[in-house]
């Protein structure tokens, strides 16, 4: 069982494990939609982590986020269809 997300403090520090957790969570994220287009890798970890690597994992939610938000408005409905044509 998944234990609740972590409430961080502005004296918090999260350590390797913490940040690795994040990762793992955003890849598991990209991972569920992988008909999401251009969608950038999530980086391996965060030792070097750049500004760039940021803007992925912002870029990878934020895409993640939009698609979540259209499967309502995406339904097909029995029947809509037929065969040959829309």
């Amino acid at each position: 069982m998944a234990s609740p997300p972590r409430v961080w403090n502005r004296e918090d520090i999260p350590g390797p494990e913490d940040a690795q957790k994040s990762l793992d969570t955003v890849q598991a994220i990209r991972s569920t939609f992988p008909a999401v287009p251009d969608l950038p890798e999530v980086p391996a970890d965060m030792e070097h982590f750049t500004c760039q690597e940021a803007n992925d994992i912002e870029k990878i939610l934020a895409r993640i986020g939009w698609a979540v938000k259209a499967i309502p408005q995406s339904r097909v409905y029995s029947g809509e269809f037929q065969s040959g044509g829309i």
